[in-house]
């Protein structure tokens, strides 16, 4: 009974971390994702503006 919760071969890692952290990995890469393409498209939509519009002064 209490070999079943025993440490998996990978001693080092705690249990429940692949669980805890395969979740957040996700969420995590796709926040970078969206922040990523949301600086890409501001980025670009300032210099197409500054191009369009340059500012005087």
């Amino acid at each position: 009974m209490v070999r079943q919760f025993k440490p998996q071969p990978h001693a080092s890692v705690p249990p429940g971390f692949t669980t805890f952290t395969a979740t957040p990995l996700v969420t995590s890469r796709s926040q970078e994702i969206y922040a990523a393409v949301f600086s890409i498209s501001r980025f670009f939509r300032y210099s197409i503006t500054n191009q369009l519009f340059p500012k005087t002064g």
